[in-house]
């Protein structure tokens, strides 16, 4: 190949010739070619969104399904650049490529939803074998993304081959329409979670966007112009640049490689500052593409300048390292450029989503911009000739996205793992050495391009010989806690309290960053991805909690399935039963590593405990795929339901897989939390839970130092929970262990406010939070710089009005369970009910009275209630509590007399009822008898003269 590329055929368009005429359809293809881009990424995130419900959320079902997509892309970009360099028609093939792709996004949802059957054979057959799971995994997930990433890929190659028609456009037309296509991608990737998941849901996303490709495949081909025109297909790319070396396309997949394995890195490093939510990781992906496209812009500019695509590749590979020298000693100080843009715009949603542009922008703009002007420039370096750009475009991408799939699997599954953030980092920056020793020329190996060439060896350095983070950073809890995290800033109280803590323990994995922190008081945290997850300290109620409910309310629990393992502790409760066995999945294995390691003296060292099978599995794969044997008893204390991945663990859907897993008695414990949750977000949570299980409970300890979690009991059959009393009033496990974390009996009581009874009138018309359209997920996270905390559980107090606690033999356990009823009615069922008071207590909440109530039934099928009260009541009180055993407004009817004592009447239509106080047992009572017919009025008010309030 000579120096100069020249014509070949025909004549070359240089300047000064007479201008070709505009390519007709250009701007409206560029339009198209943007549209395009954005559906292509929605449907990427929505497929691998959909995939991970069936193949699983852990890195490696996920990363697997990228590798595909990105195979395909890289494929089908090299095979369609070949064939429309034959074709007379690129706009024709280029409408046939949407058409496809739309009708393929159109089946998308429903072919979804079918692929679990092949799955759940495949789980069967390989769930002993994770590494042939892992390619069954990669198998299916190829399988569905393989086909429409094929033919993504060459829309880009296609359009570009109808497009340019001057070699001396080769650069920038190349370089405009992959910046177009990328501008599509990221607004794909920021519309996706801000506009479109909350407006259509998943499924009605992925059909509008397959309406978007067949919209874009009928303009093409309406209104485009067919064939290349008058313009030759032959012109050669006249430069007076050397032809790129071979082994520019070694160093080209070595900076794909880069390019991807930075984003797997950045992903991983600023989730502990912009948090796991949905809208943290689309800021991460679109500055990325946003980089990006301000690189192909740049390289357009340096093309009409006729700068030397080889020259231009190597300065950007020069420039890279060189940026990584800088940024990565300096990461972990991203904090404070957080800070100070919070502290200029205020602490909110959006304050909190600028802040964190602004910060992530420092370290990842610079090298995207530097990978958005390499590609433009390394395709122009490979093509030989405009009739050739399909072809030379396609191989470009090709290699780029070979290097970009090795990129994300081995940061992903290598990297991450066994060196950790930082050392991965530190390795990239050689790996771009590396790259830019091949992308030079030969003829660039002068004494200025060695000397260079150290300088760049000596950049590459600076980051391993750099000072090392300061982990303590990455643990301020700023996306959770920011305004707390703000407060100590502006008080000057910021540095003190990074003093105070020590992290000491930092795991990088495959699915998780897990750490261990010390905190000055004494007290330790587990951490996964920068936030808390359980601890020694105000966790250490709920984490026990969640175990001891279920397994002392069932009559005999045998098999125990506790789904996630945090600091053990709820593992550990479980461990104190008489159980068959026990099962733990847990999505990572530092977690399980570290907690066993610095939180034995809570979980007992539960992990040698001989019932206990570990998978180290996703929880939600397992509870749906795996084929054993029902469960007795399930605990569900995953990390935030508005957090990426986890979310999948609050949803209709697993709810409904939680239900099939328990036998017919079986029990699960679900935890909730109410702070930092809007109300809305709490009843669609618990009204999704209560679609599958007809009875529900809900505990929500607080005290003055405690308060924001729920334990939530849910059952397919009434519940008794005197076992549970009895037990919580012995001194010994588990009533001791409770009593020690703050929870007597009475504290117990004092937490509930909801059941079945109350509900439904609780959640009332909240939307299900479901698969396709996960309401939490995407409303939560806007309520984390909220202290929602006093006013949600003010209105759980509010809403408890008439929760019943069963109990089987209440007369045993308190006063007012032992009344008795009149000749011929006997006891049908007694319980714990809350009566919600009109006045405030001190604190600001509602009182409220736990009263005790029994029911009797008499032959007839007449029911009495009778409710009784610790308190002393007057004739107003009496009134209302004469209401509540009434269920209805009663009025005052004459006097009466109940078991001696003087008492008031009441009456309503179809309820006659009175009300009185016992001064042998110091307590008020109401009784209503309900559904006597007409004319019983003078037999129902003789039935309440025979209850019986004391021996």
């Amino acid at each position: 190949m000579r120096d100069c590329r020249e014509e070949s055929g025909h004549a070359s368009h240089r300047p000064g010739s007479d201008p070709l005429p505009a390519v007709p359809f250009a701007a409206r293809l560029r339009l198209l070619i943007l549209a395009s881009g954005a559906v292509a990424l929605i449907y990427q995130s929505l497929w691998m969104r959909r995939l991970a419900l069936v193949l699983g959320s852990t890195t490696y079902a996920i990363g697997t399904v990228l590798a595909g997509f990105m195979a395909g892309l890289g494929i089908g970009a090299w095979v369609f650049g070949k064939r429309v360099d034959r074709s007379s028609d690129p706009l024709r093939l280029y409408a046939a490529l949407e058409l496809a792709i739309g009708i393929i996004g159109l089946a998308s949802p429903f072919v979804v939803e079918h692929g679990a059957a092949p799955y759940a054979l495949a789980y069967a057959h390989f769930k002993a074998s994770p590494g042939l799971l892992t390619l069954a995994r990669f198998a299916l997930g190829f399988a569905f993304v393989a086909i429409p990433a094929f033919l993504m890929g060459g829309t880009l190659p296609v359009a570009t081959r109808y497009v340019v028609r001057r070699p001396n456009e080769v650069g920038r037309g190349i370089a405009q329409l992959y910046a177009l296509n990328t501008l599509g991608a990221a607004l794909g990737v920021l519309l996706l979670p801000f506009v479109f998941l909350p407006a259509l849901g998943v499924r009605r996303t992925l059909l509008a966007a397959g309406v978007v490709n067949l919209g874009i495949a009928a303009a093409v081909w309406r209104w485009a112009p067919g064939g290349l025109g008058d313009v030759a297909t032959g012109n050669r790319v006249a430069v007076p640049f050397a032809p790129a070396p071979r082994s520019t396309l070694v160093a080209f997949f070595l900076s794909g490689f880069v390019a991807l394995a930075l984003e797997v890195v950045w992903n991983r490093f600023f989730v502990m500052y912009t948090g796991s939510s949905l809208y943290g990781y689309a800021i991460i992906g679109f500055l990325y593409l946003t980089g990006i496209v301000a690189g192909g812009m740049l390289f357009a500019v340096l093309d009409r300048r006729e700068r030397d695509p080889i020259r231009v590749f190597v300065a950007c590979l020069f420039l890279l390292v060189a940026d990584l020298a800088v940024t990565i000693p300096l990461m972990d100080a991203v904090i404070y450029v957080q800070l100070v843009t919070l502290g200029a715009l205020g602490v909110g949603f959006w304050g909190f989503q600028f802040a964190s542009v602004i910060a992530a922008s420092l370290v990842i703009l610079p090298p995207t911009i530097l990978f958005g002007i390499s590609f433009p420039a390394v395709a122009k370096a490979l093509t030989g000739s405009v009739g050739r750009v399909g072809s030379d475009l396609g191989l470009a991408y090709l290699v780029n996205t070979a290097g970009t799939t090795a990129g994300a699997l081995i940061a992903s599954f290598l990297l991450l793992p066994q060196l950790g953030l930082r050392a991965s980092l530190d390795g990239l920056a050689f790996v771009t050495v590396l790259a830019l020793a091949l992308a030079a020329p030969r003829a660039a190996w002068t004494r200025r391009g060695v000397v260079m060439a150290l300088v760049g060896v000596a950049l590459a350095v600076v980051p391993a010989v750099s000072r090392e983070w300061d982990t303590r950073l990455m643990h301020t809890e700023i996306s959770r806690q920011t305004n707390t995290v703000m407060r100590s800033w502006h008080d000057g109280k910021f540095g003190q309290e990074l003093a105070d803590m020590t992290v000491r323990a930092f795991r990088d994995g495959v699915d998780a960053t897990v750490s261990i922190v010390d905190y000055g008081e004494g007290n330790r945290s587990l951490f996964v991805n920068g936030k808390p997850d359980g601890g020694n300290g105000i966790d250490m109620l709920t984490q026990a909690l969640i175990a001891h409910l279920p397994l002392l309310v069932h009559p005999a629990p045998h098999r125990v399935l506790v789904i996630g393992m945090g600091t053990g502790v709820s593992l550990a409760a479980a461990g104190r039963y008489p159980v068959d066995s026990i099962d733990l999945v847990e999505i990572s294995p530092e977690v399980l590593d570290l907690s066993s390691r610095w939180f034995d003296a809570i979980n007992r060292d539960v992990m040698h405990d001989p019932r206990l099978t570990v998978h180290v599995e996703d929880g939600r794969n397992f509870v749906a795929f795996d084929d054993g044997e029902p469960y007795d008893v399930i605990t569900n204390e995953p990390s935030n339901p508005w957090m990426t991945g986890v979310a999948n663990l609050f949803t209709d859907e697993f709810f409904a897989q939680l239900q099939r897993r328990l036998r017919p008695d079986g029990v699960l414990a679900q935890w909730f939390h109410y702070y930092n949750m809007d109300i809305d977000d709490l009843r669609t949570l618990l009204g999704t839970l209560g679609k599958h299980f007809a009875y529900v409970y809900v505990f929500a300890p607080y005290s003055e130092w405690q308060r924001g979690d729920m334990v939530i009991l849910a059952t397919s059959r009434p519940l008794d929970f005197m076992n549970l009393l009895r037990a919580m009033m012995r001194d010994e496990s588990p009533g001791r262990e409770l009593m020690a974390l703050g929870l007597g009996p009475a504290d117990l009581l004092r937490s509930f406010v909801l059941s079945p009874d109350n509900l439904a009138r609780f959640v009332d018309t909240a939307p299900s939070n479901t698969d396709d359209e996960p309401v939490v997920e995407l409303h939560a996270p806007r309520a984390l710089f909220h202290d929602t905390t006093n006013a949600d559980l003010r209105a759980l107090l509010d809403a408890s009005e008439g929760a019943r606690l069963p109990l089987a033999n209440g007369q045993d356990f308190a006063e007012g369970f032992d009344v008795e009823g009149p000749p011929g009615f006997h006891s049908t069922s007694r319980a714990f009910r809350v009566q919600v008071l009109p006045k405030l207590g001190p604190d600001g909440n509602p009182t409220r009275d736990l009263l005790a109530e029994v029911r009797f039934e008499d032959g007839a099928g007449r029911q009495l209630v009778v409710l009784s009260t610790r308190r002393r009541l007057e004739r107003d009180d009496l009134e209302q509590l004469a209401c509540e055993a009434a269920g209805t407004t009663v009025v005052p009817d004459g006097a009466a007399v109940v078991d001696g004592h003087a008492a008031v009447a009441f009456t309503a239509r179809g309820v006659r009822g009175a009300g009185w106080t016992c001064w042998q047992s110091h307590r008020s009572y109401a009784a209503a008898l309900l559904e006597f017919g007409e004319g019983e009025g003078r037999g129902s008010s003789d039935m309440l003269r025979g209850v019986r309030c004391h021996q």
